[in-house]
């Protein structure tokens, strides 16, 4: 139908090594309707230079994309986070993540995946940075990026955390899921786990915490264990 051929037109016009396909894409990126929007912000995607793999990107397009993170339509950010996130360019780091705070919750779903599926120092730290002041949601979402991402630096970042979750005096259930969880997926040989492991000993032993919350903790004591045991004592 119409909408399909447009989407396929801007396309093929993304693929074009032109600068005069570039300036109509970004152009319909930020003055299109929203479905030209969305349409454009894909389309910038299949540029001959991200399609390369490399994560270059000329520097009018990366500030048209940056621009576009503030479009109105929920739609549009989302395909515009995805395509930024493909980028390598140091301007980008902090404008994804503070879609994490996004007042839409599909977008913040989204970007929680594609911040999941980025690697690299700078992106890690600037998540840890995050912890410091968001809103209960968004830490949730950042815990859950951190434990996607897997990076051991995060470690001593999500047990303080823990230490946080587990003293305060309203169990924030769903928030200390995401922190237990994420500790078993970054946790490695050689860290001082002790304190985590009590303070995750003491959730499984909590009788009043909800069942999918002792699960999780019960996993993550397993994986913490088996790693300080060493392969020697877990034969």
């Amino acid at each position: 139908d119409y909408e399909d051929l447009q989407e396929s037109g801007c396309r093929v016009l993304a693929k074009l090594d032109s600068d005069k396909a570039r300036e109509f894409l970004l152009d319909r990126l930020a003055k299109g309707n929203a479905l030209t929007r969305r349409q454009a912000a894909r389309a910038l995607g299949n540029l001959p230079e991200l399609a390369a793999g490399n994560g270059e990107a000329p520097p009018e397009v990366v500030e048209g994309l940056l621009r576009a993170l503030l479009d109105k339509e929920p739609q549009v950010r989302s395909a515009v986070a995805g395509v930024l996130a493909r980028i390598n360019d140091p301007r980008v780091s902090v404008p994804l993540t503070l879609l994490l705070n996004d007042p839409d919750a599909k977008v913040r779903e989204d970007v929680a995946v594609i911040l999941g599926g980025m690697r690299g120092g700078d992106m890690v730290e600037r998540l840890h940075d995050l912890l410091e002041h968001p809103e209960l949601s968004s830490k949730q979402a950042i815990v859950r990026v951190l434990g996607e991402i897997g990076d051991a630096a995060s470690f001593p970042v999500l047990s303080r955390l823990l230490d946080a979750a587990v003293d305060e005096d309203i169990l924030e259930e769903a928030l200390l899921y995401e922190i237990i969880r994420a500790i078993e997926n970054v946790s490695q040989a050689g860290v001082d786990q002790a304190g985590a492991e009590q303070k995750i000993a003491a959730v499984l032993a909590n009788r009043e915490a909800n069942f999918a919350l002792r699960t999780q903790a019960a996993l993550t004591l397993g994986t913490l264990l088996g790693i300080s045991a060493g392969p020697d004592e877990n034969v």
